[in-house]
């Protein structure tokens, strides 16, 4: 169950490439520009480069499973807010805390699952892992064009809640 939730994580830690289909709603709805609005991808990508590192050593001294957990309550908070969010200036704000979270997604998530096989299966199980980021990227991508068409952009960020909630329980 553990490994499930862990490739959930790497699945859900991937699908922000879904928000690259929504910038032109995005920018439309908030009544600015293709530039400024870039900033939603700019802080998220700068803010999860910086803190997946803290991410580990936070692990090491918290535990794994801890670190999950909290990164996925922050990634949940954030995906509700972002939804929520009446500008762009709170959308960017809020992009930190789902780095936040994302990062810690990243940093744990393998760690996870290098625990909980044995050597001689460990190379299998990172491998799904990793197409579980894979697999992410590309429903992201596809589920993403027909969630703004039909629901707006805030569709990008709900549809994912309920598979947050799943890999924390």
């Amino acid at each position: 169950m553990m490994a499930a939730a862990a490739g959930l994580g790497m699945a859900l830690a991937a699908m922000d490439i879904a928000l690259n289909v929504a910038l032109p709603d995005l920018t439309r709805d908030l009544d600015t520009d293709l530039q400024t609005v870039q900033w939603v991808i700019i802080v998220f990508v700068a803010a999860r480069a910086g803190l997946v590192l803290g991410a580990g050593s936070f692990a090491d001294r918290f535990g794994v499973r801890q670190v999950y957990l909290f990164g996925a309550a922050a990634y949940l908070v954030a995906m509700i807010a972002i939804a929520l969010s009446p500008n762009l200036g709170t959308i960017v704000a809020f992009r930190v805390v789902q780095a936040l979270g994302t990062g810690c997604l990243y940093a744990v998530s393998p760690a996870i699952v290098a625990r909980l096989f044995p050597a001689r299966r460990r190379g299998l199980a990172m491998g799904f892992t990793t197409a579980s980021q894979a697999a992410g990227m590309l429903i992201a991508t596809l589920g993403s064009g027909l969630l703004v068409q039909w629901f707006g952009w805030e569709a990008v960020f709900l549809a994912r809640v309920p598979f947050v909630v799943l890999a924390m329980v």
